[in-house]
């Protein structure tokens, strides 16, 4: 490889490495954006838990249509939900990447995502300007839709 490419490579590896901009006045609350399908969806970073690789979802016959199905993390199997049934996108879970572990005090839910690109500090004018709709987190974990009886 020759250094021309080499140098080209490199920086566009570093233009890539280069976190998502935002207003630099630092307004506004730190939020987590993911992405379903092509939504570009925002939540409150204090609500994400925590973020996981997805390496199989095994579907649950008869299921309702938000209940995906069941993956395994660190050998324990987990129920994970459709969050598109809620947000009204289209996000099939075979273009799911990533397990989103959102919770409060008392209640934790599991969401397929296709990706997620980062935390930063926006509110809501920034998020729309950057093509992210910010979702409510707290009526998201409470959505009856998302809950097995």
């Amino acid at each position: 490889m020759s250094d021309e490419v080499q140098r080209t490579l490199e920086m566009r590896a570093r233009a890539l490495a280069a976190p998502i901009a935002v207003d630099a006045r630092d307004q506004g609350d730190e939020v987590v954006i993911f992405a379903i399908g092509r939504a570009r969806l925002a939540l409150a970073s204090e609500l994400v838990r925590s973020v996981r690789p997805l390496a199989a979802l095994a579907p649950i016959p008869g299921a309702p249509a938000a209940l995906a199905g069941v993956a395994l993390i660190e050998g324990a199997p987990v129920l994970v939900w459709r969050l598109g049934v809620v947000v009204s996108a289209p996000d099939p879970p075979e273009a799911w990447t990533r397990l989103l572990f959102i919770g409060n005090e008392s209640t934790e839910l599991i969401v397929g995502v296709t990706a997620v690109e980062g935390f930063v500090r926006a509110d809501f004018a920034a998020l729309n300007a950057m093509g992210v709709e910010r979702i409510d987190g707290r009526a998201l974990i409470d959505d009856p839709r998302l809950r097995v009886d």
